[in-house]
Protein backbone atom coordinates (compact mmCIF):
# COMPACT_ATOMS: atom_id res chain seq x y z
CA UNK A 1 0.00 0.00 0.00
CA UNK A 2 1.48 3.35 -1.26
CA UNK A 3 1.29 6.53 1.41
CA UNK A 4 2.20 8.91 -1.73
CA UNK A 5 -0.04 9.86 -4.94
CA UNK A 6 1.41 7.93 -8.18
CA UNK A 7 -0.36 8.55 -11.53
CA UNK A 8 0.04 5.55 -13.64
CA UNK A 9 -1.80 6.83 -16.80
CA UNK A 10 -1.46 10.85 -17.87
CA UNK A 11 -3.57 11.27 -21.16
CA UNK A 12 -3.91 15.12 -20.64
CA UNK A 13 -7.43 14.94 -20.57
CA UNK A 14 -7.71 11.96 -17.97
CA UNK A 15 -5.60 10.50 -15.02
CA UNK A 16 -6.05 7.19 -13.79
CA UNK A 17 -4.79 6.49 -9.72
CA UNK A 18 -3.54 3.13 -9.02
CA UNK A 19 -5.39 1.15 -6.60
CA UNK A 20 -3.62 1.24 -2.89
CA UNK A 21 -2.81 5.12 -3.21
CA UNK A 22 -3.98 6.66 0.09
CA UNK A 23 -3.20 10.31 -0.72
CA UNK A 24 -3.23 12.93 -3.45
CA UNK A 25 -0.71 15.68 -3.17
CA UNK A 26 -1.70 19.08 -2.08
CA UNK A 27 -1.60 21.02 -4.61
CA UNK A 28 -1.47 18.17 -7.48
CA UNK A 29 -3.45 19.12 -10.21
CA UNK A 30 -4.08 22.76 -9.24
CA UNK A 31 -4.46 24.95 -12.74
CA UNK A 32 -4.31 21.82 -14.67
CA UNK A 33 -7.45 23.19 -17.02
CA UNK A 34 -6.59 19.97 -19.44
CA UNK A 35 -7.88 18.39 -17.08
CA UNK A 36 -11.39 16.52 -17.77
CA UNK A 37 -11.82 13.37 -16.19
CA UNK A 38 -9.91 11.60 -13.36
CA UNK A 39 -10.52 7.35 -11.78
CA UNK A 40 -10.33 7.67 -8.14
CA UNK A 41 -9.80 4.31 -6.19
CA UNK A 42 -11.49 3.75 -3.02
CA UNK A 43 -8.15 3.57 -1.36
CA UNK A 44 -7.53 6.93 -1.39
CA UNK A 45 -8.46 8.26 2.22
CA UNK A 46 -7.26 12.26 1.75
CA UNK A 47 -6.63 14.60 -1.08
CA UNK A 48 -4.71 17.71 0.01
CA UNK A 49 -5.28 21.13 0.08
CA UNK A 50 -5.97 23.00 -3.11
CA UNK A 51 -5.14 19.43 -5.61
CA UNK A 52 -7.77 20.26 -8.11
CA UNK A 53 -7.74 23.95 -8.05
CA UNK A 54 -8.49 26.10 -10.58
CA UNK A 55 -8.32 22.68 -12.61
CA UNK A 56 -10.52 21.73 -15.70
CA UNK A 57 -12.09 18.78 -13.63
CA UNK A 58 -15.59 17.68 -14.71
CA UNK A 59 -15.83 13.91 -13.95
CA UNK A 60 -14.78 11.80 -11.01
CA UNK A 61 -15.23 7.89 -11.43
CA UNK A 62 -14.85 6.75 -8.00
CA UNK A 63 -14.49 2.70 -8.15
CA UNK A 64 -16.52 2.12 -4.79
CA UNK A 65 -19.90 2.89 -3.49
CA UNK A 66 -21.13 5.94 -1.79
CA UNK A 67 -20.50 4.05 1.78
CA UNK A 68 -16.85 3.92 0.49
CA UNK A 69 -16.80 7.92 -0.50
CA UNK A 70 -17.74 8.53 3.93
CA UNK A 71 -13.97 7.31 4.14
CA UNK A 72 -12.37 9.84 2.34
CA UNK A 73 -11.84 13.32 3.25
CA UNK A 74 -10.99 16.69 0.90
CA UNK A 75 -9.24 18.89 2.11
CA UNK A 76 -10.07 23.06 1.68
CA UNK A 77 -9.69 24.52 -1.43
CA UNK A 78 -10.97 21.17 -3.68
CA UNK A 79 -14.21 22.97 -5.56
CA UNK A 80 -13.83 21.78 -8.69
CA UNK A 81 -13.67 18.46 -7.19
CA UNK A 82 -16.34 18.45 -4.93
CA UNK A 83 -18.50 20.14 -7.85
CA UNK A 84 -17.88 17.22 -10.43
CA UNK A 85 -20.17 15.04 -11.54
CA UNK A 86 -19.19 11.29 -9.53
CA UNK A 87 -19.67 8.07 -11.16
CA UNK A 88 -19.04 4.88 -9.49
CA UNK A 89 -17.89 2.04 -11.21
CA UNK A 90 -16.66 -1.96 -9.99
CA UNK A 91 -13.18 -1.62 -11.15
CA UNK A 92 -11.01 0.47 -13.45
CA UNK A 93 -11.85 -1.55 -16.60
CA UNK A 94 -15.66 -0.87 -15.73
CA UNK A 95 -16.91 1.05 -18.19
CA UNK A 96 -20.49 1.78 -16.66
CA UNK A 97 -21.67 3.97 -13.74
CA UNK A 98 -23.57 1.87 -11.49
CA UNK A 99 -25.53 4.61 -10.36
CA UNK A 100 -26.84 6.70 -13.65
CA UNK A 101 -25.91 4.39 -16.20
CA UNK A 102 -23.20 6.73 -17.59
CA UNK A 103 -20.74 4.91 -19.70
CA UNK A 104 -16.94 5.33 -20.21
CA UNK A 105 -15.19 5.39 -23.20
CA UNK A 106 -14.07 1.42 -24.36
CA UNK A 107 -12.78 0.12 -27.70
CA UNK A 108 -14.87 -3.36 -27.94
CA UNK A 109 -13.07 -4.19 -31.50
CA UNK A 110 -9.52 -3.07 -32.62
CA UNK A 111 -9.05 -2.02 -36.30
CA UNK A 112 -7.30 -4.22 -38.35
CA UNK A 113 -4.79 -3.87 -41.27
CA UNK A 114 -6.11 -4.57 -44.68
CA UNK A 115 -4.75 -5.05 -48.03
CA UNK A 116 -6.91 -4.19 -51.53
CA UNK A 117 -5.87 -3.58 -55.30
CA UNK A 118 -4.31 -0.35 -56.26
CA UNK A 119 -7.03 2.26 -56.74
CA UNK A 120 -9.50 0.49 -54.30
CA UNK A 121 -10.46 2.06 -51.34
CA UNK A 122 -9.04 0.59 -47.66
CA UNK A 123 -11.63 1.25 -44.86
CA UNK A 124 -10.77 0.61 -41.18
CA UNK A 125 -13.28 0.79 -38.30
CA UNK A 126 -12.90 0.91 -34.59
CA UNK A 127 -16.10 0.21 -32.36
CA UNK A 128 -16.04 2.25 -29.68
CA UNK A 129 -18.80 2.32 -26.29
CA UNK A 130 -18.96 5.46 -24.37
CA UNK A 131 -21.31 8.89 -24.48
CA UNK A 132 -20.68 11.69 -27.12
CA UNK A 133 -17.68 10.21 -29.19
CA UNK A 134 -15.36 12.12 -30.90
CA UNK A 135 -12.81 10.29 -33.00
CA UNK A 136 -8.98 11.80 -34.68
CA UNK A 137 -7.60 9.67 -36.68
CA UNK A 138 -3.30 9.92 -37.14
CA UNK A 139 -1.51 9.11 -39.96
CA UNK A 140 1.76 8.09 -41.18
CA UNK A 141 3.21 7.23 -44.83
CA UNK A 142 6.31 5.30 -45.51
CA UNK A 143 9.43 7.70 -44.69
CA UNK A 144 7.78 9.73 -42.35
CA UNK A 145 8.72 9.85 -38.73
CA UNK A 146 6.29 10.80 -37.35
CA UNK A 147 2.44 10.18 -37.25
CA UNK A 148 0.35 13.24 -38.38
CA UNK A 149 -3.75 14.25 -37.57
CA UNK A 150 -6.10 14.46 -40.33
CA UNK A 151 -9.40 15.84 -40.35
CA UNK A 152 -10.84 14.46 -43.26
CA UNK A 153 -12.15 11.44 -40.98
CA UNK A 154 -14.07 12.16 -37.96
CA UNK A 155 -16.22 8.84 -37.41
CA UNK A 156 -15.32 5.20 -36.39
CA UNK A 157 -14.17 4.57 -39.49
CA UNK A 158 -11.29 5.35 -42.17
CA UNK A 159 -11.32 5.17 -45.90
CA UNK A 160 -8.64 6.30 -48.45
CA UNK A 161 -8.21 5.32 -51.95
CA UNK A 162 -5.02 3.33 -52.28
CA UNK A 163 -2.11 4.26 -55.11
CA UNK A 164 1.49 4.17 -54.82
CA UNK A 165 2.01 6.86 -52.23
CA UNK A 166 -0.43 5.37 -49.42
CA UNK A 167 0.99 1.61 -49.52
CA UNK A 168 2.23 0.68 -46.37
CA UNK A 169 0.15 3.66 -44.57
CA UNK A 170 -0.18 3.07 -40.52
CA UNK A 171 -3.15 4.89 -38.59
CA UNK A 172 -4.96 4.47 -35.06
CA UNK A 173 -7.56 6.32 -33.59
CA UNK A 174 -7.82 8.61 -30.34
CA UNK A 175 -10.86 8.45 -29.42
CA UNK A 176 -12.53 11.24 -26.37
CA UNK A 177 -15.85 10.71 -24.72
CA UNK A 178 -17.91 14.07 -23.20
CA UNK A 179 -16.59 13.06 -19.89
CA UNK A 180 -12.73 13.44 -20.95
CA UNK A 181 -12.16 9.90 -20.87
CA UNK A 182 -9.89 9.08 -24.03
CA UNK A 183 -8.37 5.58 -25.51
CA UNK A 184 -6.40 5.01 -28.18
CA UNK A 185 -6.73 1.94 -31.06
CA UNK A 186 -3.94 0.26 -31.95
CA UNK A 187 -1.79 1.17 -35.27
CA UNK A 188 -2.59 -1.00 -38.45
CA UNK A 189 -1.53 -1.09 -42.08
CA UNK A 190 -2.72 -0.26 -45.29
CA UNK A 191 -1.22 -1.65 -48.21
CA UNK A 192 -2.14 -2.22 -51.59
CA UNK A 193 -1.54 -4.79 -54.78
CA UNK A 194 -0.68 -3.67 -58.14
CA UNK A 195 -2.65 -4.39 -61.10
CA UNK A 196 0.55 -5.67 -62.81
CA UNK A 197 0.41 -6.19 -66.75
CA UNK A 198 3.65 -6.24 -69.47
CA UNK A 199 4.24 -3.45 -71.74
CA UNK A 200 6.65 -3.74 -74.64
CA UNK A 201 9.56 -1.10 -75.02
CA UNK A 202 11.15 -2.87 -77.85
CA UNK A 203 10.11 -5.53 -79.92
CA UNK A 204 12.14 -8.35 -80.60
CA UNK A 205 12.88 -10.52 -84.09
CA UNK A 206 14.35 -13.17 -84.84
CA UNK A 207 17.66 -12.19 -84.60
CA UNK A 208 17.71 -9.40 -82.46
CA UNK A 209 16.63 -9.09 -78.61
CA UNK A 210 13.68 -6.70 -77.67
CA UNK A 211 12.76 -5.55 -73.95
CA UNK A 212 9.74 -5.26 -71.68
CA UNK A 213 8.67 -4.67 -68.08
CA UNK A 214 5.21 -4.73 -66.14
CA UNK A 215 3.34 -1.54 -65.42
CA UNK A 216 0.13 -1.24 -63.23
CA UNK A 217 -2.59 -0.36 -65.14
CA UNK A 218 -4.02 2.17 -61.92
CA UNK A 219 -0.84 3.93 -60.49
CA UNK A 220 1.63 3.51 -63.62
CA UNK A 221 4.00 1.90 -60.83
CA UNK A 222 6.97 0.03 -62.68
CA UNK A 223 9.14 -3.10 -61.94
CA UNK A 224 11.00 -5.51 -63.88
CA UNK A 225 12.44 -2.74 -66.13
CA UNK A 226 14.43 -3.48 -69.02
CA UNK A 227 13.51 -7.36 -68.88
CA UNK A 228 14.80 -8.97 -71.75
CA UNK A 229 12.47 -10.38 -74.36
CA UNK A 230 14.90 -13.06 -76.20
CA UNK A 231 15.64 -12.89 -79.96
CA UNK A 232 13.08 -16.02 -81.78
CA UNK A 233 16.30 -17.20 -83.92
CA UNK A 234 13.26 -18.58 -86.04
CA UNK A 235 14.57 -17.55 -89.57
CA UNK A 236 12.79 -17.67 -92.66
CA UNK A 237 14.58 -18.51 -95.71
CA UNK A 238 14.30 -17.83 -99.19
CA UNK A 239 15.92 -19.32 -102.06
CA UNK A 240 17.02 -16.56 -105.00
CA UNK A 241 17.09 -17.33 -108.60
CA UNK A 242 18.70 -14.69 -111.46
CA UNK A 243 16.97 -15.24 -114.66
CA UNK A 244 19.70 -13.73 -116.43
CA UNK A 245 17.86 -13.42 -119.85
CA UNK A 246 15.21 -11.58 -118.56
CA UNK A 247 17.57 -9.75 -115.68
CA UNK A 248 14.94 -10.52 -113.08
CA UNK A 249 15.29 -12.13 -109.66
CA UNK A 250 12.86 -14.89 -108.86
CA UNK A 251 12.13 -15.70 -104.89
CA UNK A 252 11.30 -19.41 -104.22
CA UNK A 253 10.08 -19.73 -100.71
Amino acid sequence: TSFFSFRVNVNYSKTIYKNGVKYIDSCAFEYDEMLKSIVLPSSVEYIGYYAFDDSGLEHVWYIGNEEDLENLYIDWGNECLENATWHYIDSVDDTTCNKCGAKRVAITKQPQSVTVECGKTASATVNVTGDGLTYKWYYKDKGSSAFALTNSFTSNTYSVQMNAARAGRQIYCVVTDKYGNRVTSNVVTLNSKHNFVWVIDKANNCSVAGSKHEECTVCKTKRNVNTVIPATGNHTYTNIFCNLASHSIIFSL
